[in-house]
């Protein structure tokens, strides 16, 4: 799942995007997107660099392989 903030941290948009077959995967890429506001070298944040207000999580579900797209 994937949120998208306000700049006061409220969800304006939830988006289901992308089904994987490997939760851990699922769940690397969720802290990927969600902790790209983390303090870097220089003390500035992707966030300051780059604002993209989202925060992705894991949301395991039964979905027909057949019509769906997985990610391995």
């Amino acid at each position: 799942m994937l949120e998208t903030l306000s700049e006061k941290g409220l969800v304006t948009e939830e988006e289901e995007y992308g089904v994987w077959a490997d939760l851990n995967k699922c769940i690397y890429f969720a802290r990927s997107l969600s902790l790209q506001g983390i303090e870097g070298e220089g003390h500035i944040t992707f966030r300051e660099a780059f604002p993209i207000p989202v925060r992705a999580y894991c949301k395991p579900k039964y979905v027909n392989p057949n019509e769906t797209v997985i990610f391995d």
